[in-house]
């Protein structure tokens, strides 16, 4: 995401904003990017020990993070009022729990006004299932379907403008695609890692799902007790209510036992 910048330009937080995996997989970026960045300054192309400041990563942060209701408002009007073409998406990632891999794959025809049909095609595992449709998702997917059902569910450049919206909602991302991005505070937020399917699974536990229920929908492998680790108690039933209410242009949603 950095590649159209000057080297001597780029500072550690946008760095650190490109290598936000909160995995073991930061860490490696972490070690690729100094060294690089080591090179550069031997080179003269830009300062030494620039991406000193970006921290190595404990084994602790790896651990499930869910967005707060709060959090989940903002990137959904942010959506809404910079890049409406990916609020469809969003919902879907957020209200559904789709993964990201799956939601670039799904189309239009697979979206129906019962649930959602992830394709053996479609699906991770290679394995059928369907998501039930619920409040919250069909308020948000109500008249946004295109003519033409063969269309993916996410917009063209997808990857650049969802980082725009993330950005614009406050995250510490790097967005290339805005000229004049908002200025953050020190302390925002990274984007967590898996943060929306995260956020979805803990909100409809918190609101009555089983976990038998949620291995179907998310199309684990594992098992209950995996999930119960994972998902169980990562949001109070307010919040629960508070994630599941939220529907777009401020609507309130009508909270009920969510799908």
């Amino acid at each position: 995401p950095l590649a159209d910048r000057i080297m001597a330009e780029i500072t550690a937080e946008d760095v650190e904003g490109v290598i936000e995996a909160s995995t073991t997989v930061f860490e490696g970026h972490r070690r690729n990017a100094r060294a690089l960045f080591e090179y550069g300054a031997r080179r003269g192309w830009c300062p030494s020990g620039l991406l000193k400041s970006i921290e190595r990563r404990s084994m602790q942060s790896a651990e499930t993070t869910t967005l707060t209701p709060a959090e989940v408002r903002n990137v959904m009007e942010a959506a809404e009022k910079h890049y409406p073409e990916t609020v469809s998406a969003f919902a879907v990632a957020i209200f559904a729990g789709v993964r990201m891999a799956e939601l670039e794959r799904l189309r239009w025809r697979d979206v129906h006004a019962d649930g959602i049909e992830v394709s053996s095609a479609t699906a991770k595992k290679r394995r059928r299932r369907f998501l039930p449709m619920n409040p919250t998702l069909a308020a948000w997917l109500a008249g946004r379907r295109p003519d033409n059902a063969s269309e993916f569910v996410v917009p063209a450049n997808w990857h650049e403008k969802s980082t725009a919206v993330r950005r614009l909602a406050g995250f510490k991302v790097v967005a290339r695609i805005l000229s004049d991005p908002p200025k953050l505070p020190k302390e925002a937020p990274m984007w967590p890692q898996n943060a929306m399917r995260h956020t979805h699974a803990s909100a409809a536990i918190a609101n009555g799902v089983s976990l038998d229920e949620l291995i179907f929908a998310f199309g684990h492998t594992g098992t209950p007790e995996m999930l119960k680790s994972h998902y169980v108690g990562m949001y109070r039933p307010n919040d629960a209510a508070a994630f599941w209410g939220i529907g777009p242009k401020g609507q309130i949603i009508p909270t009920i036992r969510a799908a």
